[in-house]
């Protein structure tokens, strides 16, 4: 599919690249990845729809994205203009510890089990890109917290190194090294978050009685 046509399409509102090249692990052009935001107008093709190099989604959904602190919507707000294609209007989002522990809490409980579910089914590589976005996701929450915005892409690059690794495949070696760079970012995370969490709970049970 070419980039062009997509820039020119007036239906499609943003365009954001979102592959390995963003955090340095990448250099290519034919296998880049696209996020593509478009209007309730937009009809894709055949082509676009079974090309796997881009992900397309309703812009309604994506205002919720902004709206929850959905990582995806902090990552592509911070993304260097170089890999910025198109943009309706620049995304401004409000760093909320309460919903970034809860994503992460989330994504957690279910990316790990589905780690899991490829390792028993010998898709090792595939496990362990789930993992390596589980600590992506808290290296770039600390960042957030910190910052207000994600400040380098490339932090995560050794932990993909580590991590996707072609020459381990047991699913025990695959867990030891996800917690050995787990550790640290997480223990900031919840250093972070742990406090407001434990507020939002409290709060919840005197609602409820």
């Amino acid at each position: 599919m070419e980039l062009e046509k997509l820039i020119n399409d007036k239906e499609i509102l943003y365009i954001y690249e979102i592959g390995l090249q963003i955090y340095g692990l990448f250099d290519g052009i034919e296998d880049r990845d696209f996020l593509l935001i478009v209007s309730d107008d937009f009809i894709p093709n055949d082509e676009l729809i079974n090309d796997e190099h881009y992900q397309i989604i309703n812009i309604h959904t994506w205002f919720e994205y902004v709206t929850d602190n959905k990582m995806l919507a902090w990552e592509c707000a911070c993304l260097p203009k170089k890999f910025i294609h198109k943009e309706h209007v620049k995304l401004l989002l409000q760093t909320n510890l309460l919903k970034l522990r809860k994503e992460f809490d989330e994504l957690y409980k279910y990316d790990f089990v589905k780690a899991q579910i490829y390792s028993i089914n010998n898709q090792p590589i595939t496990a362990q890109k789930e993992l390596w976005k589980l600590v992506k996701y808290l290296k770039f929450a600390n960042q957030i917290v910190e910052n207000h915005k994600i400040v380098n892409f490339k932090e995560v690059a050794e932990d993909y190194k580590q991590i996707v690794n072609g020459q381990i495949c047991g699913w025990d070696e695959i867990q030891d090294v996800f917690f050995e760079r787990m550790q640290s970012p997480l223990m900031l995370f919840k250093q972070y978050t742990d406090g407001i969490l434990r507020k939002d709970k409290i709060k919840k049970f005197l609602e409820r009685n």
